[in-house]
């Protein structure tokens, strides 16, 4: 994959800013190659849901991020709050 090139120091100056979302195997292949070469950790691998995207410009893709949901069943939580997640609702004791 090739780096951006001339990209300003303002973004106000990026030229055809945009943001997409990565759905596709296309643009999810992109977007983890740009995780696994631009994060300090490399090759994460997110639990839960996910949304991820992709930022791109007349200079070239610039960048990507991800939303991760929290993972809806841990045991420990679950029994240290009282989630009865078979309910999916806690279970309140007297």
């Amino acid at each position: 994959m090739r780096p951006p090139v001339g990209v300003p120091d303002r973004v106000d100056l990026v030229s055809g800013l945009f943001v997409q979302v990565a759905y596709d195997p296309g643009s999810l292949h992109l977007f983890n190659e740009r995780l696994i070469g631009e994060h300090p950790e490399g090759a994460t691998v997110p639990v839960g849901r996910q949304l991820r995207y992709l930022t791109g410009s007349d200079h070239g893709w610039l960048g990507g991020y991800l939303f991760a949901a929290s993972a809806l069943a841990l045991k420990p939580r679950g029994r240290w709050i009282g989630w009865d997640s078979a309910v999916g609702r806690p279970i309140l004791t007297g």
